[in-house]
Formats: structure tokens, C-alpha cells, sequence
């Protein structure tokens, strides 16, 4: 739920967004909008927010649509058809994917940050925050200032941030980006979890680097 303060997007840029990125299937209602501020959960949401319904393992956003009509968000984003009647009179966007869709906006409600960075990416098993940990270390000896995100929180310029995530929510990944951005960060060295890669969590970035540590039984649940 986090944004860039001042940063908004229009009707306009969401749906241009979104169909440059392959993912607006159908839209419902014409009226114009605004929105600063991304919500996935109803509990939290804010009259003029936007509010993306996600499909987890537990939990389907898309079971709460009435709760989020009442409290007045700015626009819905969902992947079920079959919900779109819910959301009226809201402006409503059926995309292919939330989770995808939640990343791109996310990435552009906090300015396009991964755009200026260069990302090296280290998934696996075990052994992603050592191997992580030692690739931030060799760039900072190189007088090269990095970021590092993973299991063991969040490092850059003296600072660390606990991190719950091993790689975070878009909102949140894309503020931290953002904010290395300001602080003249180069590099980010980001621990990613295959279960993010497959639920496109990751959204736009591209990695200059990738390094796989190992693939075990604990993974077959997942990816089968």
C-alpha cells in the first residue's frame, strides 16, 4: 500500500499501462479517475483508493468485492469475470493477472525506480543469503553502492530494515527501489523466491545477473 508522495495515475495511464504490459482483457464503467494509493486488502481500504483483488492459496480478494464497493475506492482491478457485476457503479478493470498488474502499477505510482538500477538476482533453495550476502559485500569493497534484500532484512548506506519477505510485495518493493534511487544506490542484490517469480511479484524488473544456489524436494509442492 505504499506510493510515492505526490505520484498519482490517471484512467488513462493505468489502462495504457496495463495494455503495454499485456494484461487489461476488459473494462467497465467510463468514469475518470485518479488513484495515489494501491490496496489488496478491504480492511485497509481508503475512500479513492485502488483496490486489486488477489487470488491467494487461503484467501480470494475477489470474495470481499461487496465490502470494498462500500467503502468508495477509485478502481478495481480483478482476474474473475464473473465478478466484474459485483463492483458497479466502481470503475472496474479485468486483467490477466492481479499480481502482475499490482507490480506494474506499483513500479509506476513510486516513478519507474528499477529502470535506474542494475539487479542481481539470487534464487534457490539454500544458500540464497550467503551467496547474496558475500556478492553485496565484494560491491561495497568496490566502493560500488548496493542494496541488498533478503532474508535477513534490508541493507543500504549504513541502514537495515527488517524485511518479513524474502522477496517483498510489490508496494513495498517498489517504495524500497524508490528510496535506493534517492539514496545513489547502483546495484540491488535481492534474495527472490521461486514462488514470487511464478506469481509475478517481480513485475517489470529485468535482472542484469541471476544466480541459482539449488533446487530441492522442498520446492516440489509448489512447482510440481
Amino acid at each position: 500500500m505504499a506510493h510515492r508522495k505526490g505520484c498519482f495515475l490517471d484512467h488513462v495511464q493505468i489502462a495504457e499501462l496495463l495494455t503495454r504490459g499485456g494484461q487489461l482483457v476488459k473494462v467497465m464503467g467510463n468514469t475518470p479517475f485518479k488513484i495515489q494509493r494501491l490496496c489488496h486488502d478491504h480492511r485497509y481500504l481508503e475512500p479513492g483508493d485502488g483496490f486489486i483483488a488477489i487470488q491467494g492459496t487461503n484467501v480470494d480478494g475477489h470474495d470481499f468485492l461487496k465490502q470494498v464497493t462500500q467503502s468508495k475506492p477509485g478502481l478495481i482491478l480483478l482476474s474473475r469475470e464473473d465478478k466484474m457485476g459485483l463492483c458497479a457503479p466502481i470503475p472496474t478493470l479485468l486483467v490477466r493477472d492481479t499480481r502482475y498488474s499490482w507490480a506494474l502499477l506499483a513500479a509506476a505510482l513510486n516513478g519507474n525506480p528499477h529502470e535506474q538500477l542494475i539487479f542481481l538476482g539470487v534464487t534457490g533453495t539454500n544458500g540464497k543469503s550467503s551467496v547474496a550476502w558475500m556478492a553485496r559485500e565484494m560491491l561495497e569493497a568496490c566502493q560500488i553502492p548496493t542494496m541488498l534484500i533478503g532474508t535477513l532484512g534490508i541493507y543500504w548506506r549504513g541502514e537495515k530494515k527488517e524485511n518479513p519477505f524474502t522477496t517483498p510485495d510489490p508496494d513495498g518493493l517498489f517504495e524500497l527501489l524508490a528510496d535506493a534511487v534517492q539514496s545513489k544506490i547502483q546495484v540491488v542484490v535481492m534474495e527472490v523466491s521461486s514462488h514470487a517469480l511464478v506469481l509475478g511479484k517481480l513485475g517489470p524488473i529485468r535482472f542484469d545477473a541471476a544466480a541459482m544456489t539449488s533446487f530441492s524436494r522442498d520446492h516440489l509442492d509448489f512447482h510440481q
